[in-house]
């Protein structure tokens, strides 16, 4: 009796120790895979931010150079001159600086050196600087073409550019309005915002090859 009483034990003790050792092996299967699973996740992580920090060290592309004969070399450099003259005439204040000699001039002064205080209006005297702006641009030599960007400031608290009308978008409707009525021609001048000071305009003036 005793011996037909223990196999039943034996098999169910046998069924245990299977029961625990397929246990124990997927268990070790599972600690397998989540290793490879971190080891994987930390070389893609690696991966990612050697080119994120590849790409961030990377110096801005250099504009292509611009092929000019040695006329257009000098007509570029006595349309910086004649605007460098006329704007410090007219804006005492205003900074000039040459970035790229030959090619692009940067003018920047406070925006009530042109607007009246609060109003999206130009101060007297400012249309004229408007037409002697436009007529310097007006003299582009066979070949070239010289465009203007008028940028205002916006604080853009969110990190956006406003899409209703602010005061800075209005003034930039304004300056826009004031070089088209002195014959600016269509698509050599551009006018809006961009982040920053709103108390602070910017004036950029290119040379572009085309036009004629």
């Amino acid at each position: 009796m005793e011996g037909r009483g223990d196999a039943p034990r034996q098999q169910a003790g046998g069924s245990l120790h299977l029961l625990l050792s397929v246990y124990l092996l997927l268990l070790a299967f599972f600690v397998l895979l989540n290793s490879m699973s971190s080891i994987e996740r930390d070389r893609s992580k690696a991966a990612l931010d050697s080119v994120s920090d590849r790409f961030a060290a990377a110096p801005p592309p250099a504009e292509a150079p611009l092929v000019m004969h040695p006329d257009e070399i000098a007509a570029a450099q006595r349309l910086h001159d004649v605007l460098g003259q006329v704007l410090r005439a007219a804006v005492p204040v205003a900074r000039v600086d040459v970035v790229l000699p030959g090619r692009l001039m940067q003018a920047t002064m406070p925006a009530l050196a042109l607007f009246q205080e609060g109003e999206a209006a130009l101060r007297p005297g400012r249309r004229e600087l408007v037409a002697q702006l436009v007529e310097a641009l007006a003299d582009a030599p066979v070949g070239l073409r010289y465009e203007c960007d008028v940028l205002i400031g916006t604080a853009a608290p969110n990190g956006d550019l406003p899409t209703t009308e602010t005061l800075e978008t209005a003034r930039a409707g304004v300056f826009g309005r004031a070089m088209a009525a002195s014959g600016a021609k269509p698509g050599l001048v551009a006018v809006g915002v961009e982040k920053g000071d709103p108390e602070s305009v910017r004036l950029l003036f290119r040379v572009a090859v085309g036009g004629g």
